[in-house]
This record gives C-alpha cells, structure tokens and sequence, in this order.
C-alpha cells in the first residue's frame, strides 16, 4: 500500500541531496517507489539526517480482514 506523500519538488531533493551527500537521482528514488539499493536501516538513517522521526507500530489485525503493511508520512 502506498504512502501519500506530502508536497515535493525538485528544489527539494537538491536541498536534501546536498546534505546526505548523495546525488539527486538517489534522493529522488525512494520518493518514486524505486527502493532497489537502499535497505530498510539505509533509509531510516537517511530520513534521521534529514531530520525526521521514524515510528513503527506492530498491532494485532483486526478479525475482519488480512494482515497488511502501510506506511504514512505526515
């Protein structure tokens, strides 16, 4: 299931490129759902250096449907 995201241009992923020290395609790629390359550690320490908190919450699924995964950015 996808995240939705919030507000994004390309001004951004220069800002963010420059301060994790990778290049712009790199920052970008995780934004287009293109995760080939980068581990789930990888990217928890990337969203950290720009400053963001990173929650996981494990709870028991409801009776009325299947177990999923989702992930929200707020």
């Amino acid at each position: 299931m996808r995240a939705k995201r919030p507000a994004y241009n390309a001004a951004d992923a220069g800002h963010a490129a420059v301060r994790l020290g990778l290049n712009q395609p790199k920052v970008s790629a995780p934004r287009n759902y293109k995760l080939e390359g980068f581990s789930v550690e990888r990217l928890m320490t990337l969203l950290n250096a720009l400053d963001r908190d990173i929650e996981i919450v494990i709870r028991k699924k409801p009776k009325s449907r299947e177990a999923k995964i989702s992930v929200v950015a707020v």
